[in-house]
């Protein structure tokens, strides 16, 4: 065998190499969107399920949001519309942060979502 033959056989391994790692690299990207993705949803759930959480234990709270739901705002003092100001800016936190990683992914159907809800 002569140094061409094995030159060209060496090129010919270097190219198989560079495809399986490329393979390899595409593989793991996906996985990695794939975990992102997951770990996106779980900390959505987290971030309502707090809030939900933080009404759910407070029926004050959660009174004075449906006084001011049924735009009854006025019979609130100051410290009672503090407080439902508190906890629906916690709330639009919660949807904003969904909203950005919504972007971030790519995900139509949750940027759907989170705009229907805004």
């Amino acid at each position: 065998m002569n140094w061409d033959a094995i030159g060209a056989v060496g090129e010919i391994l270097g190219a198989l190499a560079v495809v399986l790692t490329l393979m390899y690299l595409a593989r793991q990207v996906s996985e990695a969107k794939n975990a992102l993705y997951l770990q996106s949803t779980k900390d959505s759930s987290t971030l309502l399920n707090e809030y939900h959480a933080l009404v759910a234990s407070s029926p004050a709270l959660a009174s004075m949001i449906a006084m001011s739901i049924n735009n009854e705002e006025q019979d609130l003092d100051s410290g009672q519309a503090l407080q439902i100001q508190a906890a629906l800016q916690i709330q639009l936190n919660s949807w904003e942060t969904m909203y950005r990683q919504a972007v971030v992914l790519g995900d139509t159907q949750r940027l759907a979502t989170v705009r229907k809800a805004l």
